[in-house]
């Protein structure tokens, strides 16, 4: 019986109908602090869809989160199908593609089977998916004994505003509590990734002593001195990545982000040099050791070399992870191995980027990410999706939201 209404579920997803629809929403700027307009266009979706409920709100001002749900019978679990509607800047975009029909970072340009633009994989792939995934449910008369739940939020792109309001209204009754999420951002190509690695961000400046670069003995060049910090820092986290071992989560790493000090025009011994640095964090790693051990490293280093520094901590999320034994795990991993036609152990990993999940974690929503299109094509001039991918992820979506829910 659930063989056949999967079947008749599976008919009603249509790639030209799949590619329409994410060509309208590629074509709906909504680069970080821009939602309100992706935001009403998927609600109108919702309610042209047959979803119960449907309706925007603020997350920040005129900044808006949506959500809506298809409503179960009551006796089955809730899952929830969460993406990020906000994407990435589009700087050197037009500039990359002038004169090609890829020029437009919001054209949604269909090109040998690939829909291009800002967006288009991260993360507005897996909001497409999940619509199609609902709009093929009602088609099909399909009624779930639990709720499906639907949810779009800003601010993922560098914040965790947009999540962190809806998580509000979770705890606060006003919006149903999923049993499982699918964060459907990129998994690169609908791998399953039950852990998503956390980070810490910070800022290192070292102060030295200016001289004219004719007599450099008789200053103190800041930015030498960091070389000797990075190089610190970067053993230290070569013996973590030994140390700290993850089945999923790849090694613990740090990364300078950028550095600044000195000058190109005067001919004289920098007297500063600043760092940004992001460091890694695996599930499981308490955030307060990893801030120890840096420090640790920064304390050892000024004393051996009489640094004048300062160290700046900026915002820290931690790594999360979902046990493969989670109920919703195992449907997924089953849904997708039928869609994909691939083995388990071959598309359940980590995600070795952060994402915004941990309020979701917060409010007690096990989460792991599935989402289509390629990862390396996230955050670049050359973002674009194959429709093929659409189609596959509507499909895992509309069967896992069967089995999860209950169907009949």
């Amino acid at each position: 019986m659930i063989r056949d209404l999967k079947k008749r579920v599976l008919s009603h997803i249509d790639p030209d109908e799949s590619t329409k629809l994410h060509q309208e929403m590629v074509r709906t700027r909504s680069v970080r602090g821009e939602e309100k307009e992706i935001a009403e266009l998927i609600m109108r979706k919702m309610a042209e869809y047959g979803f119960d409920r449907y309706e925007t709100y603020e997350f920040a001002p005129d900044r808006l989160n949506v959500w809506g749900m298809i409503e179960g019978g009551g006796e089955g679990r809730r899952l929830l199908l969460e993406a990020h509607t906000d994407t990435q800047p589009v700087e050197g975009w037009r500039e990359r593609w002038m004169g090609t029909p890829k020029e437009d970072p919001f054209s949604g340009a269909l090109i040998d089977g690939e829909i291009w633009g800002r967006g288009s994989v991260d993360c507005k792939a897996g909001m497409t998916a999940s619509l199609i995934a609902c709009k093929a449910l009602r088609e099909a008369g399909i009624k779930l004994k639990g709720d499906l739940l639907v949810s779009g939020h800003g601010d993922e792109e560098g914040g965790i505003l947009g999540i962190t309001r809806f998580t509000e209204r979770i705890k606060s009754g006003e919006i149903p509590k999923a049993d499982f999420c699918i964060y459907t951002d990129s998994s690169d190509n609908l791998h399953v990734y039950l852990t998503v690695q956390g980070a810490i961000q910070g800022k290192i400046t070292v102060r030295g002593k200016g001289a004219h670069s004719s007599s450099p003995w008789l200053g103190v060049s800041a930015i030498n001195k960091m070389v000797r910090v990075i190089t610190e820092l970067l053993n230290h986290s070569r013996e973590e990545w030994k140390r700290i071992v993850h089945p999923y989560a790849p090694g613990p790493s740090f990364s300078v982000l950028g550095i600044e000090g000195g000058s190109f025009v005067m001919g004289s011994i920098p007297d500063y040099c600043r760092i940004r640095f992001n460091r890694r964090i695996n599930p499981g790693e308490d955030m307060q050791d990893v801030v120890h051990g840096i420090e640790t490293v920064l304390r050892r280093v000024g004393i051996e070399e009489g640094l004048d520094y300062e160290l700046e901590w900026e915002r820290g999320v931690r790594g999360n992870e979902v046990s493969a034994e989670e109920p919703g795990v195992q449907i997924l991993i089953e849904t997708v191995m039928e869609i994909m036609g691939t083995v388990e152990h071959n598309i359940v990993t980590g995600a070795a980027y952060t994402g915004d999940q941990g309020p979701l974690f917060d409010a007690g929503i096990p989460t792991v990410y599935c989402g289509p299109g390629p990862l390396a094509y996230c955050h670049t001039t050359e973002e674009r999706i194959p429709v093929d991918q659409l189609v596959k992820a509507a499909k895992i979506y509309a069967l896992t939201a069967m089995d999860f829910c209950g169907a009949y």
